[in-house]
């Protein structure tokens, strides 16, 4: 069953930890938001998820 999920923050552990354990399953995971106030971090996240 496919979920759908949302990461709040780019930093450690939003970005080295749990986006790439999502990534690691893209049929269980979708990701579909990311929150992050820093304009280059949440930049970063879209290009790359």
């Amino acid at each position: 069953m496919m979920q759908f999920v949302a990461i709040i923050g780019q930093g450690r552990g939003g970005r080295n930890i749990h986006a790439n354990y999502l990534k690691t399953d893209p049929q269980r995971f979708k990701i579909v938001a990311v929150a992050k106030l820093l304009e280059d971090r949440r930049q970063k996240a879209i290009e790359e998820l």
